[in-house]
Order: structure tokens, then C-alpha cells, then sequence
């Protein structure tokens, strides 16, 4: 999850501060009040290894996730010894272009307990205006397996109306769910610090310019950020909702067969990835990695009292492989 609240480049646009009522200089000022959104509040290195980077969280940063979820329940977590190996080997299985990218600008990686979705990633600014990053992650997903991670997040989307049916998203039980959710956040890094999407906030254009990079990517399915072109039919987007956000699932488990057929029939590699065109495409990096590059399995199954009443694998659809012709070489082949 990553949210876009002016800086904070992540899943939805959610302004805090009205552009129409304040300069771009009076919002920057403002933002960089904020500990949280200046470089110089945080004890970095940028030579170091990546996983020396697994800090807890400063008071500041605590401070600042809850009163942004409205929850004081979030508390500083760091790792054992044995979560330390995990998080290392999710770290080394990243592509080549994410751990360049994270070495020269990721400050601190974050575990909370109790957060209230599976990870975030966050923009900080230097004094000249250069962009850095954190990611937090929910300590929880230490504890978890690829398929378990995701089987949980899909079903989030649904109202659990119907014991017999149940939807499960098969990936690996051996790789780590962190890898997924490291995979997911980072990718929004990339994507931010790389530009392969388009730039949509005022203040970050204002800032960097806008996007020089070809955005066939996105061209081709989206009207602008969040709105589907008229060639793209995904009848369900506008019901989609994961982690009880907003008001909670709105589709029906029993529904899900008819979803996912409808997915099938889309441009898009997951159900969350018809939120907005950053989410398209870092879910699209994210699915194509863990299938192409580390031959991860990816199955969608819905079952019936245990049996299989409907499967499929977005990422052998020629109709989703074929989006891949539109995205930079370097960024899919750049495993080491």
C-alpha cells in the first residue's frame, strides 16, 4: 500500500492540504515542518548494506503512522535473528534495478505491530530537493508464506458470505510473503524515482517536470490516473476494496467466480491492480518478476467444499504477457 498524500507517493490520492487555497512553495514549506519528510531528521547510511537498514522506527515516525490510520495501537517492532534471515533473502531476490535504486536511496526499513495493511513506502526530501525513501512492513508478514500472505489479502476484498466457497491464491509455500509485499513497495520506488509512470501530483511536477519516459503502459488502458479507458471493460473496479478499507468489502464471496472471470477478460494481472495505473503497474512488475524471473507459480482458485470449481494463471494469459512488450527491457530482465 502506498499512499499518495502529496510526498507521500503511495496507493491513493488523498491531498491534505487544497492546492487551490495555497503556493506550491507555502505546501512545501509546510510538508517539510515535518520530521518525517526531511532527510536530515533521520540517522542514515548510504554505503551500508541493506539489510543493516532494518531500524526501529524513531518516535517521529511511530508519531506519524498513527495519526495519519487515526489509531494509536502501532508499536516499533525489530526482528529476530531468524526474521533477519528472512528479510535478507527477501531483500536478495529482488531485481538488480530495485536494490540499485534502494542502496542509493532507501534510509530505513520499519516493522509496526498492528499495522493496519501488509507495507508502505514513503517519500523524504533532501535539502536540494532529492527524493528518499522508507518502507515500513507489517510485522506480521514475517510470519507468513507467499500464498498465504496474498490468499489473505484477495479474500479482504470479499464479504465472507458462504463457508463452502473459498478462494485461495497459490504461489509458494516456500518463499517468504514478505518477498511479495518488498517486491510491491519497492516497485512503487522505482517507479517514482524511475518514472515510468506519469507524475499526477502538482507538487512533485512542480519539483522534478513532468514525466519524459513513453507511457504506452498506461496510455492503453487509462484515461488518466484512475479512470479506465472506454475500451476497457473491468465491470467490478469501482467495488474493489481490500483490508476493510473505506467501508469493507462490498463483493460477495460467492460472487468471486463471476470477479474473476471478468478479470480474465482484462488487461489486468490482479484485482488490485484496477485501482490506478501506479498499482497496474507495480502489480504487473511484481507478478512478472515473481513468475518469469523466480518461476513462482501463480494460480487464482476458487473451491467449493475443497474442490476446484474454477482456476486460473494471469501471468500465461497472452493478452497480460503481451503488456510486457510495452515496459523498459532493463526493468523485467534484471535479475542477478
Amino acid at each position: 500500500m502506498i499512499k499518495r498524500v502529496l510526498l507521500i507517493l503511495v496507493c491513493f490520492t488523498i491531498p491534505a492540504i487544497p492546492f487551490s487555497c495555497k503556493t506550491i512553495s507555502t505546501i512545501r514549506e509546510q510538508i517539510l515542518q515535518s520530521p518525517e519528510k526531511r532527510l536530515a531528521s533521520y540517522d542514515y547510511d548510504f554505503s551500508s548494506k541493506l539489510i543493516d537498514r532494518v531500524k526501529k522506527p524513531p518516535e517521529f515516525i511511530l508519531s506519524y503512522l498513527n495519526k495519519m490510520d487515526n489509531t494509536d495501537k502501532y508499536s516499533s517492532y525489530m526482528p529476530t535473528e531468524s526474521e533477519m534471515e528472512t528479510i535478507e533473502e527477501s531483500l536478495s531476490l529482488l531485481p538488480k534495478l530495485h536494490k540499485q535504486i534502494l542502496q542509493d536511496r532507501l534510509i530505513s526499513i520499519y516493522f509496526i505491530d498492528n499495522f493496519s495493511g501488509s507495507g508502505l513506502a514513503d517519500i523524504v526530501l533532501s535539502e536540494n530537493d532529492e527524493m528518499y525513501t522508507f518502507l515500513v512492513f507489517n510485522s506480521s508478514v514475517l510470519k507468513t508464506s507467499l500464498t498465504e500472505l496474498i490468499s489473505y489479502k484477495e479474500n479482504t476484498c470479499f464479504i465472507q458470505n458462504e463457508p463452502s466457497i473459498q478462494l485461495e491464491i497459490e504461489l509458494s509455500e516456500e518463499m517468504p510473503g514478505l518477498l511479495y509485499i518488498m517486491l510491491h513497495e519497492s516497485t512503487h520506488i522505482v517507479d517514482f524515482i524511475e518514472r515510468f509512470t506519469p507524475y499526477v501530483e502538482p507538487f512533485i511536477l512542480e519539483l522534478q517536470g513532468p514525466s519524459q519516459r513513453d507511457t504506452l503502459f498506461t496510455q492503453q488502458i487509462w484515461n488518466d490516473y484512475s479512470t479506465l479507458n472506454e475500451s476497457v471493460i473491468f465491470p467490478y473496479k469501482d467495488e474493489i476494496s481490500f483490508y476493510c478499507l473505506g467501508d469493507g468489502p462490498e463483493l460477495n464471496l460467492t460472487d468471486a467466480v463471476d470477479v474473476y472471470q471478468a478479470l480474465e477478460s482484462s488487461p489486468f494481472v490482479s484485482l488490485y491492480s484496477s485501482f490506478n495505473w501506479a498499482e497496474d503497474f507495480v502489480e504487473y512488475i511484481t507478478f512478472y518478476h515473481l513468475t518469469q524471473n523466480l518461476n513462482v507459480k501463480y494460480t487464482i482458485l476458487v473451491k467449493e467444499n475443497g474442490e476446484v470449481i474454477y482456476s486460473y494463471e494471469p501471468m500465461k494469459s497472452k493478452h497480460i504477457l503481451v503488456r510486457s512488450k510495452l515496459l523498459d527491457y532493463t526493468l523485467l530482465n534484471n535479475i542477478e
